[in-house]
């Protein structure tokens, strides 16, 4: 019933062609069992089925290469005969009186399909790869991952084309489904493209979905969706001018982070803090600003910091080395590294019991379980860390934390439980506390 409804776009599929286009041609076959199938509506109707028998290999080809070119499917048919046709009445009188228990056999092989075989027999047996028609229509953009990319596809990151001219570049931009024979998907593989082992996705869309794509297909010029991607591009050495959707803190967030990456922190300061009057409720601008005042040496960042990630403590905790070592380096102030430690792990704790409401969190982590969870790993990963530095772990921090003795045990027993080999040295530090003349 899936190869049915998907060329007929009836049921989901119906809702699924005005996402990703109408179905060209459906592929079925069942694993090494030579031949598959190919099905699609004839060329001009509407009602006619059409089906070709196709060798295993090259449906396996068809699968890793993600999809097939116009040309292959028209040659899968060109030894089709009339006989080899189905009119949808007959498919849709057939499918209350078909049977689930119906077998593929030999019958297949032979001129005249039998309806109850088509769509219930092969489909309830046989995985199955839907290939989506090329609309003139749809165009895809080739997303932006990240600034390690491969030279040959520089020129091309960001950029939006028509189906047709990415093809005409060598690369498949379309979708292939696989689903089950009730239409529900199993499993989707996007059209992408692979450099060097980089491996890049594209997104389609239909003209007149959003006007900036437009602009972008018109002008040839790079589309971006967030500030990351801005800076991305920057990196890979595309200038503002060959950007659209270009918002103006999106310009100062990269500018930001451009002069963060050559050490010129005063200037990321000036340009992360005109970013956030641009854009006020953006988190990223916030951390880049606390990032860069720290990098400046900037021992006032580390209070802010631990009140904005009050609530959410385990988007924050990674920051809580960087802030320890800052606290070291710049005042030598043991007093405010144990508040950190003590203060970071005390949120966690309490995220983890939930008693941190979570939709004041900065980032939603998932479910209730999977928050909690989330929240012990970077508890324990802290603990680890903190059990590790020898900055952390020495003789300052006793000596300058005398008179406050319960909270130092209590920290230092959480270290060793999380770090059983460092009981020797942290032995040390508790007689220490009990002997300071020692």
């Amino acid at each position: 019933m899936g190869a049915a409804k998907a060329l007929l776009q009836e049921g989901r599929f119906g809702l699924r062609c005005l996402n990703y286009g109408s179905v060209s041609c459906v592929f079925v076959w069942e694993d090494n069992l030579d031949p598959g199938y190919a099905f699609r509506l004839k060329p001009g109707s509407s009602q006619e089925v059409e089906m070709a028998v196709v060798p295993l290999h090259r449906l396996e080809q068809l699968e890793l290469a993600k999809g097939c070119s116009a040309s292959d499917i028209e040659a899968y048919f060109l030894n089709s005969s009339p006989s080899d046709r189905l009119h949808k009445s007959e498919i849709q009188e057939e499918i209350g009186a078909s049977s689930p228990s119906n077998t593929v056999t030999g019958e297949l092989s032979s001129t005249r399909i039998h309806p109850d075989k088509l769509i219930d027999g092969i489909t309830d047996l046989m995985p199955m790869t839907i290939t989506y028609k090329r609309e003139p229509e749809r165009s895809f953009k080739l997303e932006i991952y990240h600034h390690n990319c491969p030279n040959q596809l520089i020129p091309f990151i960001g950029t939006i084309k028509k189906g047709c001219e990415w093809e005409a570049l060598g690369v498949n931009p379309y979708s292939v489904r696989r689903t089950s024979s009730d239409g529900e998907m199993e499993s989707l593989s996007s059209g992408s493209v692979q450099v060097e082992g980089c491996h890049y996705d594209f997104y389609g869309f239909f003209a007149g979905q959003d006007k900036k794509w437009g602009e972008a297909l018109r002008t040839g010029k790079r589309h971006v969706s967030t500030a990351s991607d801005v800076h991305i591009l920057r990196k890979l050495g595309i200038a503002y001018e060959d950007i659209c959707n270009l918002s103006p803190h999106f310009h100062e967030y990269s500018e930001a982070m451009l002069a963060v990456d050559r050490g010129d922190y005063e200037a990321a300061i000036e340009h992360a803090q005109t970013a956030i009057e641009l854009h006020p409720k953006e988190m990223k601008y916030r951390e880049m600003l606390l990032d860069a005042r720290m990098k400046n040496g900037d021992i006032g960042v580390i209070h802010e910091g631990l009140n904005l990630y009050k609530n959410d403590m385990s988007s924050g905790a990674d920051k809580a080395e960087r802030w320890i070592r800052l606290a070291i380096v710049a005042d030598n102030n043991y007093q405010l590294v144990l508040d950190i430690a003590i203060t970071v792990i005390d949120r966690l704790d309490a995220e983890i019991a939930g008693k941190i409401d979570r939709r004041i969190k900065i980032y939603s982590s998932g479910s209730a379980s999977e928050s909690k969870r989330f929240c012990s790993l970077a508890r324990e990963k802290l603990i680890k860390r903190l059990g590790s530095m020898r900055e952390f772990l020495c003789e300052e921090l006793i000596v300058q934390n005398m008179g406050r003795v319960d909270f130092l045990k209590a920290l230092l027993d959480k270290i060793i439980r999380v770090n059983p080999s460092k009981i020797k040295k942290i032995s040390k530090l508790l007689a220490l506390i009990d002997d300071p003349n020692a």
